[in-house]
Order: structure tokens, then sequence, then C-alpha cells
């Protein structure tokens, strides 16, 4: 029985170990709920500038992280969805070469037109099967006779001779080294050729299945795969079975997939199989189980492909399957959970070390121990249940001390409780350099002197008054006599042990960031870094400055849990969002995340330790994760920049009033040239790096129109509006997932010309029109003066008694319609009268259906959208010298004629209301493109007289009453989506201006039967 035991245990310790070393791999399935044409996918390709090619049972589609889109490569028709396409090539220029049942077509990305390179007669046998795109460039492609039973290689150096290639199946795969290119002619002979396509040698593979795919490394040796999952490579002119061979276990049938990466990682697929081989580990990983359970179904891999940022890409009859594999820059413990933690997910509460090679990791459940050496890790009590919620542990002969006062003897497993206190989630504990144990335990401090005496810390009465909040962190300085006492809400406190005073830090007192402090520590040159919930303050002790680092820096999240030292030079952080290692020599952030191997994103406080050998160890809510900082690590991380896609540009044309869109020939080097009557344009872009295209962050500017960039955020659609007349540069920058900003940029030159009534000439022109005209006009006038004068001699003196009637009379006119003193009124008392207008232009709009779009919107998109279209509103008004009174959730009220009344103003209003509408019509043609909820507006307009003035004694608000207001609204309220509704008075007002509808007399509300009209349009003059 005890045999059986030990058998079992070493059983689950090389299963941990097993799970530990695992490489991640995150794994996406595209399909068509994802946009793509057909989910039978053949070949998968990139081509220069970044976008992904793929090719499908209908039609040939292009990704570029958002979406896919169905492109038509074929010359003679525009709609090729009833053709498949076999294979797939991609050359350094961005030429596609497409091979389909029809022939050969050579496809330009960038301004998708198609040649057609070989076609396939109805009279003719042979039907392309496979392209092959050598080191020139040039394309070379095989094609099979089903009825023959035979395949011609055809060479892009003679047209007017082919090679005969053996066996009878189609598919005949190419490849080339530095002196030959080679193929199989038969199901085991592999033939050499010149780069002309001369035959030279022939040899066959020690085996007896068929060859399915063949590969050339980095260092010209060739591969070849069988499709039993045989893999050889030549050596010395030999074929060497590789043990990879001896690994694939499932389904060694029908294998055709090969893919080597630069580092002799290894990709095989098949039937039901796809198998990875790490070079380093010498295993092979088959991830089609993980791949069925996102399909449901028995996948077929047919190609492999790594895109330029290592991508995996895997063509499958059940969709486009996208791998990332991580760094492995962290070795991961009880990541995959153990029997003791919650639901199997170990979320850690502590690390500690022995400084002898073992490390302790404890949480709600269990303590593991790890024993370096042999990276071995087993559970301390392993038949006994240990349940000890509290945060915190630590190591001292033989002993673990747990934050709620438990001694464990990690011999004996015997457990002693050193003081009692509640068990709920607080407690930590360090050691001074004195050997005493220092405790804490929500507001209370105790210590341990390691002989069986336990004190409270009570010698700082004041102290205690001061921390109201649970302790979090205890850190002694490297002077000895003082401690840091971090809290949870009361920030940092410094304590003198021999002093018996305390020195409080906090936001109210300092520069601290956050009152909420969860780790400290203190370097050799005299600085505190301060892991806060709001980024990492750095404090100068002795000046008591500090500098807050946070995201705006490059941090990779603001809650930070834990903090160690890298040597004197960097700082690493654990947060609620990754490890960030920041620089302090260049002041920089490096951030890691689970892409680079990570078992998590979301780490816990106390949980972090550096052992003797400078292991860092950083624990959260998947286990731990374990590294040695080094040069080498950071080169591992180096990524190269994907290029920035600019996807689709479109505008809404004044000319021809809709919304024009391109997705093709956009180019950088192009300037984009806009008129005055494109209202607005939009941009779209994307990274491509397609490992977690989501999660990718883009900043943009309009240089010459924006002075700052935009927030970073993963949104990739700009848009603009009325921009005028300039030269400016659209400029895009982006970074991937969890990396800084990269160098290059995306720069799209945009001209916006002038109106031509706007013109130097035009201006000029009118200048020299207007000047003749006036000095007509004077001569003119110096003519009639001349004329007049003795006439005017002889009425001057009554002319001037009339004069000084009439200005007496025009004073008191001016004073009675005007008192002087009204301004001086509202200064001195805070108000002044109202005042009537016998004659104004009251307009009403609202949205329809405003209750059921905003249900559709959150708060802010919502506030956006109302925010978007009343700027847009007061432009108008500000157009006509129309006055905005205000608005009331999505009503909009303005009047024409106050303060200052102006000959057809009730013109001018009618003219902004329609204006209004055209606006909303254009803004509604955008959003349907895009599918997605737009307001439509009801406007009503009526004239009459109304009363205006301030009101209130704060905040003061010009406002109108009257019946005419209510009239108005009521015009609005009997007005139709799109249309402009005015009253009688309106219509005796604008008719000669406007065409306009009656719609006869319509009960209103309060007022009876009420004379309405619609607005159609202008009139025709002339």
């Amino acid at each position: 029985m005890l045999k059986h035991l030990h058998i079992l245990v070493f059983l689950l310790l090389t299963c941990t170990i097993s799970l530990a070393q695992t490489e991640e791999v995150q794994i996406e399935v595209y399909g068509f709920e994802d946009g793509l044409s057909h989910r039978n996918v053949f070949k998968i390709q990139q081509d220069n500038k970044g976008f992904i090619w793929l090719a499908t049972f209908n039609g040939l589609n292009r990704f570029d992280g958002i979406q896919f889109e169905k492109v038509d490569y074929y010359p003679a028709e525009k709609n090729n969805s009833n053709h498949y396409i076999e294979d797939l090539c991609v050359d350094s220029t961005g030429q596609l070469y497409v091979l389909d049942n029809r022939g050969v077509y050579q496809f330009a990305a960038d301004n998708f037109k198609s040649t057609a390179i070989y076609k396939t007669e109805e009279d003719q046998n042979f039907e392309p099967k496979r392209l092959f795109l050598d080191r020139q460039q040039q394309v070379w492609f095989s094609s099979f006779s089903a009825e023959l039973g035979s395949s011609l290689l055809h060479s892009p150096y003679d047209s007017l001779n082919t090679l005969p290639l053996l066996g009878n199946y189609p598919d005949k795969p190419m490849v080339e080294d530095d002196r030959f290119i080679y193929t199989v002619i038969k199901d085991r002979t592999i033939q050499s050729l010149t780069k002309s396509g001369k035959p030279v040698s022939k040899f066959r593979i020690p085996s007896t299945a068929r060859i399915s795919n063949l590969w050339v490394d980095q260092n010209n040796q060739l591969w070849v795969l069988t499709e039993r999952g045989e893999v050889f490579y030549r050596e010395y002119n030999k074929f060497i079975r590789h043990e990879l061979s001896d690994q694939i276990t499932s389904n060694k049938y029908l294998m055709s997939a090969f893919w080597m990466e630069p580092n002799g990682d290894i990709w095989v697929g098949g039937f039901s199989s796809l198998w990875h081989y790490s070079a380093t580990r010498k295993k092979a990983t088959n991830y089609n189980g993980r791949i069925r359970q996102i399909t449901k179904n028995a996948v077929n891999y047919r190609t492999i492909y790594q895109d330029r940022q290592g991508v995996l890409w895997v063509a499958t009859d059940f969709g486009a399957v996208k791998l990332v594999k991580s760094n492995r820059l962290f070795q991961q413990y009880l990541n995959e959970g153990s029997e003791f933690c919650d639901h199997g997910i170990c979320s850690m509460r502590g690390i500690t070390g022995d400084g002898e090679g073992h490390i302790f990791f404890s949480y709600y459940n269990s303590i593991h121990q790890l024993d370096t050496k042999t990276d071995i890790i087993t559970p301390l009590f392993r038949s006994v249940p240990f349940n000890n919620p509290p945060f915190g542990i630590f190591y001292h002969k033989n002993h673990l001390y747990t934050g709620n006062g438990l001694k464990i003897n990690v011999k004996t497993l015997q457990i002693d409780t050193l003081f009692q206190v509640p068990t709920n989630d607080k407690g930590t504990m360090t050691m001074d350099k004195d050997s005493l144990m220092w405790f804490a335990y929500e507001q209370s401090i105790y210590v341990y002197d390691q002989q069986d005496s336990l004190v409270n810390l009570s010698f700082l009465p004041e102290l205690q008054e001061a921390i109201t909040s649970d302790i979090t962190y205890l850190y002694q300085g490297r002077e000895s006599d003082y401690f840091w006492v971090a809290t949870n809400a009361n920030g940092l406190f410094q304590i003198s042990t021999s002093k018996g005073v305390f020195t409080s830090i906090n936001t109210q007192n300092s520069d601290l960031s956050s009152d909420r402090i969860l780790a400290v520590y203190e370097d050799n040159k005299a600085n505190l870094w301060i892991a806060t919930a709001n980024g990492l303050d750095q404090l100068h002790i002795p000046t008591g400055r500090i500098e807050v680092l946070t995201t705006e820096e490059g941090l990779s999240n603001n809650f930070i849990n834990g903090l160690l030292p890298e040597g004197d030079t960097c700082i690493w952080t654990s947060t609620d969002n990754g490890l960030s290692r920041y620089c302090i020599a260049d002041q920089s952030f490096t951030n890691y995340y689970q892409q680079d191997g990570l078992s998590s994103n979301e780490f816990n406080r106390i949980s972090f330790y550096k052992d003797y050998n400078d292991r860092l160890y950083f624990g959260g809510l998947n286990g731990v994760n374990a590294f040695y900082p080094s040069q080498q690590f950071m080169k591992q991380k180096e990524a190269t920049e994907a290029p920035i896609l600019w996807t689709s540009f479109a505008r809404f044309d004044g000319n021809v009033d809709r919304l024009l869109t391109q997705k093709t020939q956009l180019s950088p080097d192009t300037t984009i040239e806009l008129t005055h009557q494109d209202k607005f344009f939009t941009i779209e872009f994307t990274l491509a790096n397609y490992a977690n295209p989501s999660q990718n962050n883009y900043s943009y500017m309009l240089e010459g129109f924006e002075p700052t960039w935009s927030k970073p955020s993963n949104n990739h659609v700009a848009r603009y509006y009325n921009i005028p007349a300039g030269d400016y540069i659209f400029k895009v920058k982006a970074a991937a997932v969890g990396e800084n900003w990269q160098e290059e940029q995306l720069q799209i030159p945009i001209k916006v010309h002038e109106a031509f009534f706007n013109t130097w000439w035009f201006l000029l022109t009118a200048l020299f029109l207007a000047t003749s005209l006036v000095i007509g006009l004077f001569k003119l006038r110096i003519y009639r003066v001349e004329q007049g004068r003795r006439k005017l001699e002889k009425e001057v003196e009554v002319r001037t008694q009339e004069l000084q009637q009439a200005k007496q009379k025009s004073d008191e006119l001016l004073l009675n319609i005007l008192p002087a003193e009204t301004a001086e009124e509202l200064k001195k008392y805070g108000k002044t009268k109202a005042k009537r207008f016998e004659s104004v232009t009251v307009l009403f709009s609202d949205f329809k259906g405003f209750t059921n779009i905003a249900e559709q919107l959150s708060p802010e998109d919502l506030v956006a959208e109302i925010d978007l279209c009343f700027r847009t509103f007061d432009e108008i008004m500000d157009m006509y010298g129309l006055e905005k009174i205000k608005t009331i959730g999505d009503a909009y009220m303005c009047v024409g004629g106050i303060p200052v009344s102006e000959k057809n103003m009730a013109v001018k209003m009618v003219q902004a209301a329609l204006e209004i509408q055209a606006y909303m019509a254009a803004l509604q043609l955008e959003k349907t493109e895009l599918n997605q909820p737009c307001f439509e507006a009801r406007i009503g307009i009526h004239t009459g007289s109304v009363v205006a003035g301030i009101v209130g004694i704060k905040k003061f608000a010009y406002d109108i009453w009257g019946d005419t207001v209510n009239i108005a609204a009521r015009m609005e309220a009997s007005s139709e989506i799109g249309k402009v509704n005015i009253s009688e008075a309106t219509y005796q007002l604008v008719k000669d201006h406007f065409i306009c509808t009656p719609r006869g007399k319509i009960e209103v509300k309060s007022k009876g039967l009420v004379d309405m009209y619609f607005v159609e349009g202008l009139k025709r003059q002339g």
C-alpha cells in the first residue's frame, strides 16, 4: 500500500512539472461569423504591407485584423464566388498569385487588378494544382491530369517546355535552397532542378509513405514530411529520421502541412492532428484537441504560415486558425491549479523562501513547497487540510509565520498560535535586523522576539490613533532605526523604534498619488519606491520630493500590488494588468502580459519575493510566475514593429450628396484632395499585429488642425467635419498590446481646396469692381451736391432748426425705447426689467424616437451624439445671425430678431431650419452605412411678439416668454420627421422666398385649429 502511495505521489509531481512547462498558446478560429466568405480555407499568406490573404472555397479574402473583405481577383468576372482557390503565393512587391480550377492569375494587392498567366481550356487535360515562388520572385506551378494520371511542372523561364512529374496524385510540393529547386516526381522520389528548371539528380527517402511536403530551413537544409507524419532531414546526402516522427502518436496518416520556425520549432498538420515540436524541450504537443473544442468537428489542417510578428496561421476546412505563442519568458507554478485550490485555481496569498533553494507558496487552502534545484513542487500539508485566509507568509529557522499569527514548523507541521485574531483576509509580517518578528493585523502591530514572547506595539499611542485603516505592509528601512508602515487608506507612516516618534505621509500633506499603499522598497540612493493604487511613487527621503509614474509614462496599470528590485538599476512592479519593469537610467517601462507567458494578468498583494539567487517571484490570480531578469530576457521581449495599415477612406461628397468609400489604391504617398463641398471624411486604419488586434492602441491627430494627439484607445476610425481649406497631415501612431508606441507612424497628406469665392483672384476682382463702383458713386454725388449746394444754403437755417427739433425728439424717443440706466441697473441691483419685442421668429426642434435611441447607446455615446448635432445647430445659428435660447434634453430653441431686429429675419430662420434638416439627412446616410442608430429631427417655426429678459439672481439666463413661444412649440409637435413646419404668420413673411405646401387647419392643443405649412425649399429666382 505504501509503495502504491509513493508511486501516486511521484505521478502527481511529474504531472505538475509537465503542466508547469507546457508552452502557452492562445488559439482563435475565424469563420463565417467573423466575416470570412467561407470556412473552407486552403492557404494563408501575408503581403508586403501587412495584410493577411486567405484562399477559400468561396474566393479570395483580405484580413486587416478588424474585418474580412472578399476580393474579386478574376479579371473577366466581377463575382468569383463559384470558384474556389486551391493555392496562393505573395511576392515581396505585393503581387499575389492565385491558382483556381480555371487557371493561374497575377493579382495586384494595391489596386486589385488581375492578369491571367495560365488558363485551363475546356479541351485541355491538365489543371493547375500547386504554386511555388522562387527567390527571384518568379512563379512556378504544377498541373495534373486525372485522365492521364500524371503531372507537369511549368517553369517561368521556359514557357515552351514542361517537365513531366511521375506519381498518380496531384499535389507536388516544391522548395528551393541556395543551389537547387526540389520537387517530388514520384511518391518517394525527389528531383533537384537548376534555377532555370533543368533536371539535375534524383534521390529517394527511406520510407514507404508518400512525400506530402518539402521544406528548406535557414541553413539550406532540406526537410521532408510524409503522409504518415514522418519527418526527415537531409545531411551529407543522407536522409535522417527526426525524433518528432516517433512522438506523433495520433493519426499518422494524411499529414500534409509543415512549417519550421526560425528557432527550430516544427509544426506538422493533417487530418485531426496539429503537432508542435519544441526544439528546446525536445517534445511534441498536439493542439488538435483544443481546436476541436472550438470547432466541435474533426479538422483537416491543410497549410501552416507564420507572419512577420510570429503569429501562426493554419488553413483548415473549419476556418482560419490563429495561434499566438507566448515568449515563455516566465516559469509558471500552480498555474494549472491543484487539488487544494478553490475550483482548481490557485489565487496566491504569500511567497517566502528559506535561502537554501526552497520556496513556499501560500493560498487559501494550502501551502506548497518548491525545490528550485529539482523544480519539483509539493504540498506542505499532504494529508491534513490547511485553511488560512490571511495574506502574508514569512520563513525563519524552520518555521513559517503567517499574517494572522500562526507559527508552522516545516519539519513536523506542528502549528502554534502566537496571538488570537479573526480569520479575515488581513495580516502581514516581516523580520527586523535584530531578528524580531513584526506582525500587523488590521490596525494593530505585534512584535515577537523568537523566545515565545509577544507584545503589542503600544509605545506609540498616537500612531494607533492615526492608523484608522488596515495595515497592508511592513518594511524596515536601510537605517535600522525606522520602519515603514503602509496602510489601506491612511497613506504611509515612518516610525522610529528608538525615539518613539512617527511621521505621516499622505495625499493631504504631500504629493503622494494615493493613500492606499500595498508595498514599499528603499534603494541605496535614499529613494523609497511606493506601490500605490494610483501609480508608482518615488519618494526622495532627504528632501521629501515625490515623483509619480503612471500609465501616462508607460506603466501597464496604475494599481500596483507589489514591487521588487533588479539590482540597483530597475524596479519590477506587479499590477492589476501585467508586470512592469522600470529602468531607472532611461526612465522607461517595459510591460509583460499573458501573451509573454504570464499565467494571468492580475496579481495579488503580499505575493512577491526575491530569493538568494536573485530570482523573482510574483503571485497572482492563477499561480506564481518566476524568472531571472537579464539582458537576454529583455532581448527576447523585443519585437519587430508591425506596419500601420490604411484600410479605408470615405467622404461625403456635396456634389452628389452621398457617401463615397474607397478601399483600394490607398497610398500615403498620394495626397487626398478635398473640396469645400466635402462635408466630412473618415479614415480607418489598423496595426498589422494580429496577436490580439482588439487590444492594440492607437492615437491620431490632423496636423495643422489639431494641436495634440487623441487620447490612446483601440478606436481605429477617425472622422472630421467641415475642415477649413489648407494643407494637413493626418498622423497615426500605434502600439501592440503591452508594447510601447512604435517609432513608425502612418502619415497621410490631405489638402482641402478653398472655395472659389474665397480665392485671391476672386477677391481681387471683387475688390476692383467695388472700388470702381465707389469712385463712380462718389463723383456722381459730388455733382449732385454741387447742384444742390445753393438750394441747401437757403434751407440751412430752416433745416438747422428742424434738425435740432428732430434731434431732441430722437433723443427722447431713444430714451423711451432703451433707458440709459438699464445697464447700470443690472450692475447695481443684479436684475433688469423684462422687455417686449413685437415681431420675432421662434424655432423649436426635437429628435424622433429619442428615448428608444437613448436605450441603445451608453450615456457617454448618447451625450456625444447630441453634442455633435447641437454643435452643428449652433454653427448654423451663428451663420444666419440668430440667437440660441436654450436646449432641454433633445429639444433645441432659438429666436431671430432679438436683441436687434433685422429685415427678413423670418427668412433667415427658415433657411437655418432647412440647413439643419440637410445636415441631419447627411448624418443619417453615414450612420445607416455604419449600421448605427441616428437621430431624426422635427422643426416648428412661428412669428409673433415675445417678452425677453434676464431671470434669476445667479447664473443669469436670457429667456423669452409669450404665446408666440407656445405656438412655436406646437408647430414643432405638429411637424414631421425631416420637415420644417411653419405657422400662417411666418408663412406670410417668407412665402415669396420659399416653396411651401399648405397643410390646412390642424388641431393644436389649447389653440384650436391653426393653419400650417411645410417648407419644401427655396424658390428659384428670376
